[in-house]
């Protein structure tokens, strides 16, 4: 009776915040926020970076790719069985071992997108070029998200999670160093890369110690569960003109993770609406210098 309770008290909350969403107007607000280490706080031990220019520019012309590896299949929705897929994008030619990752997650609404297309399959491409292994991942979609917004973001970030645990366990094939693998995500991508990151504190169940940084790119706030003083830091990037997810939600979110302790940037993109393909350089050189410094510790 009281998970029932618990339930119905969830999906009332995701029905208000997005009856709140789709009327609200965006803040007006252009400002960034950098919180600075705590140094009390227990550190993820640094990768070493060979080459100086690794992970902050491209440093390869071609990419090795594996599109459509089966990482899981699940029941979805409609209770059917549903196969979900991801890319992997490689340098083409590298000979480093222990090299970090990062999972893109799409965006459309938790209804549509795909993983081989949008800014967030270019993000994948670009940042395999700077030496990562990227992956481009598929998840459970919906066709009305909002009639069960706990049954969509709880497999949707179950998804992920999963795609975390098959690059954990192949990382050996792809030299990937199993303890430095970011999250990233575009608009419904990133609200499931932070409400997966920061629902479960250290108690999560999944390979949350192998994530060492988030990307948010016009997300939400967190909605599920509550943000742990030694969680990953995040990078928070959203255009101050947005309409669809207002500024303000990027704003409440650095705020929470504030509040909580965790370590955090955020970057307005100025002018910029919810579609930040046309700030796309913009964006990858904030996330690549953020990525970089929770790489290593150091600034660019």
């Amino acid at each position: 009776m009281k998970s029932f309770f618990t339930r119905r008290i969830l999906i009332l909350a995701f029905a208000l915040y997005f009856c709140i969403l789709f009327l609200s107007c965006q803040s007006s607000q252009d400002t960034s926020i950098n919180t600075q280490k705590d140094s009390s706080k227990p550190q993820n031990s640094k990768l070493t970076v060979e080459e100086a220019s690794r992970y902050i520019q491209p440093l390869f012309d071609n990419l090795d790719i594996e599109k459509n590896i089966l990482y899981k299949e699940v029941k979805n929705s409609k209770g059917e069985l549903e196969k979900l897929y991801l890319d992997v994008y490689q340098p083409a030619g590298d000979k480093a071992e222990n090299r970090a990752a990062i999972v893109w997650v799409h965006g459309g609404g938790f209804t549509s997108g795909d993983k081989s297309v949008g800014m967030e399959k270019n993000l994948a491409v670009e940042f395999a070029k700077m030496g990562y292994v990227t992956l481009s991942i598929n998840y459970r979609l919906r066709q009305n998200p909002s009639a069960d917004w706990v049954g969509t973001f709880t497999d949707s970030t179950d998804d992920a999670a999963a795609a975390v645990d098959w690059l954990v366990q192949n990382s050996p094939k792809y030299r990937v160093d199993k303890n430095h693998i970011a999250l990233a995500g575009y608009s419904a991508g990133a609200c499931i890369v932070t409400n997966l990151t920061y629902k479960g504190g250290e108690n999560a169940k999944w390979n949350k110690k192998s994530i060492f940084a988030v990307v948010e790119l016009a997300g939400n706030r967190i909605w599920m569960g509550t943000p742990h003083k030694n969680d990953p830091p995040c990078a928070i990037i959203h255009g101050t003109k947005d309409e669809t997810v207002p500024f303000a939600e990027g704003e409440m979110l650095a705020q929470t993770l504030k509040g909580q302790g965790v370590d955090y940037i955020f970057h307005p993109v100025k002018d910029a609406n919810h579609n930040l393909q046309p700030s796309f350089y913009e964006v990858q050189d904030v996330a690549a210098k953020f990525l970089y410094k929770a790489l290593t510790g150091k600034d660019i």
